[in-house]
């Protein structure tokens, strides 16, 4: 099954982000946190030989240290 990178490509470290825009959403609550399921379709095609992780700023904090540990090639 094609990918939607290349199997060809080298060995990558993908990091997928979903953005907290809460402070935008004047009416939000905690129960209008919905999974990043887009995210989640587009990680799912990336060819099994390269690593993907999601970071959802509504949940986790924390960019800067995701981006000095995982060292991923793209972010997303």
């Amino acid at each position: 099954m094609a990918g939607i990178i290349p199997d060809t490509a080298k060995y990558m470290k993908i990091l997928l982000v979903k953005p907290d825009i809460s402070p935008l959403i004047s009416w939000g609550s905690a129960e209008n946190i919905v999974e990043p399921l887009g995210l989640e379709y587009v990680a799912a095609g990336v060819a099994s030989d390269h690593e993907v992780r999601i970071l959802d700023l509504q949940l986790e904090k924390g960019l800067q240290k995701v981006l000095s540990d995982f060292h991923p090639d793209v972010v997303g």
